[in-house]
């Protein structure tokens, strides 16, 4: 079977990026506006809006560390083929 694990290493390193970018939204945008509505709200509104946001800050979280997941098991996949390939040549050469 034909296979390019530079294409693969590629598509991965892209998705990789994805995480980063998604990992970079909590970071920048949601874990200061929680900061913001803890020093600027007080009461009922306050608690529910920073639990929201909260929830919102780990749901990114989750999607960031599932897509690097994608990440690492396409890099991984790469490297098992390059490994099956080099046993193949191996076995075909001590024949």
């Amino acid at each position: 079977m034909k296979h390019d694990t530079a294409q693969i290493r590629f598509v991965a390193r892209k998705i990789q990026n994805c995480a980063l970018s998604v990992s970079d939204v909590s970071t920048r945008e949601v874990r200061p506006l929680r900061e913001r509505v803890l020093s600027e709200f007080e009461g009922e509104a306050a608690n529910a809006l920073t639990a929201r946001l909260e929830a919102l800050q780990g749901d990114v979280e989750k999607l960031g560390k599932g897509i690097d997941s994608v990440y690492r098991e396409l890099m991984s996949y790469a490297r098992r083929l390059e490994i099956a390939d080099e046993q193949s040549k191996m076995a075909i050469q001590n024949k």
